[in-house]
């Protein structure tokens, strides 16, 4: 008996993508909750160590963001195959206009908070290089200017790939080794940029390899491997796939205290491993989708998801400047978990509403600005 039996590909309906919202919402739910624990406030003061590791690992959710972004472009390029004239321009002309005016406007935003409020100052180059994605090719220019930027040119970076890719990548056998390249490719990249870096500050290079492209490669990877799952008679309950998905998320996100992780996976890095678990929860939801994780909330979260992502760093770092990264002094754990959910509650209100703003006056707007440029390219 097999776990996958061929079958043919499954055209998943709008509704059905709700799942997809969910999961962009509990990733950005998890990237500030680990933000909200080490950017404001007294930070871990009083918080029991669990807790801490289970908060920080929260950075993880950008990966799965990699996960479902990897997902949607793999069956939005199936899906408009063969139906349009310019397939591959409007392919980048979608992804720019979806991308650059709310990251332009993330520039603008920390341009004068960095200046007028912290009197940072970045380089022209930088800045530069910025506006056209490509920091993520330097080193000293892969911090930049929008908090968190590292994850938008990576993605952009990866963008120019998957048409490519996706020509080539038609089945789960191909996705499969696919994968296993990206993850070869990134250790032997690894191996020899560790023993031979490029430049002389380890602290700088160090975070560059943590972050740079290659590495990103197999969560990507990990994404085509779901759509392929995803298009097929998967022989596994929704329960089971949730099962597994939990206790692959939980064995990870605890491993470095409890060493939960067995000794035959400790060579499996932290970020593909957390992947893994992200693709299992992604199968469970799409068979069933557990109230607990797709709900209202989360979908609403997921919408503006993006907009969360930009604007959360601003938040944080006003709340410190007004002196409000405490609502509460902690004296011992109770008050830190107090102090830490009113904080949390605070940054992701505040935020939610800045980034609704922005997605009804700029990322709808200019989306729709996108496929008007495209319908005219078409005729």
């Amino acid at each position: 008996m097999t776990l996958v039996s061929p079958s043919p590909p499954l055209v998943a309906s709008k509704s059905k993508l709700e799942y997809i919202d969910a999961l962009r919402g509990i990733a950005i739910l998890m990237v500030i909750a680990v933000h909200a624990l080490h950017l404001a406030g007294s930070t871990t003061a009083f918080l029991p160590g669990p807790v801490v590791a289970v908060l920080t690992n929260g950075a993880w959710g950008v990966r799965l963001f990699f996960v479902a972004s990897a997902y949607t472009l793999f069956r939005s390029l199936h899906h408009r195959r063969q139906t349009e004239r310019n397939e591959l321009l409007n392919f980048y002309l979608r992804r720019f206009f979806r991308i650059a005016p709310l990251y332009y406007c993330g520039m603008l935003l920390y341009g004068a908070w960095f200046t007028y409020a912290a009197g940072q100052h970045c380089s022209w180059r930088s800045l530069g290089a910025e506006a056209i994605f490509l920091q993520g090719l330097n080193p000293y220019w892969i911090s930049s200017l929008v908090p968190g930027g590292w994850s938008i040119t990576v993605e952009m970076c990866f963008y120019l790939l998957v048409p490519f890719v996706a020509r080539r990548v038609t089945s789960l056998n191909r996705a499969v080794v696919f994968l296993l390249g990206t993850v070869v490719l990134h250790a032997l990249l690894s191996y020899g940029l560790r023993h031979h870096p490029l430049i002389a500050e380890t602290d700088v290079w160090n975070t560059y390899l943590a972050w740079f492209l290659p590495r990103q490669l197999p969560i990507f990877a990990l994404g085509f491997v779901f759509y392929f799952l995803s298009q097929a008679d998967l022989r596994l309950r929704a329960h089971t796939l949730l099962a597994a998905a939990l206790i692959v998320l939980a064995a990870f996100a605890l491993d470095e205290r409890l060493g939960l992780v067995p000794t035959a996976f400790a060579l499996l890095p932290a970020d593909l491993g957390f992947g893994v678990g992200f693709v299992l929860l992604a199968l469970a939801l799409s068979r069933k989708p557990f109230g607990f994780f797709v709900n209202p909330f989360t979908r609403a979260i997921g919408q503006v998801s993006f907009g969360l992502y930009v604007v959360h760093f601003f938040v944080l770092f006003a709340l410190n400047k007004c002196g409000w990264g405490d609502l509460l002094s902690p004296t011992g754990v109770g008050s830190a978990l107090e102090n830490y959910a009113l904080r949390y509650a605070l940054v992701l209100a505040l935020s939610y509403a800045l980034s609704y703003l922005l997605h009804r006056l700029v990322e709808v707007p200019m989306q729709q600005v996108g496929k008007q440029v495209i319908a005219r390219l078409e005729k």
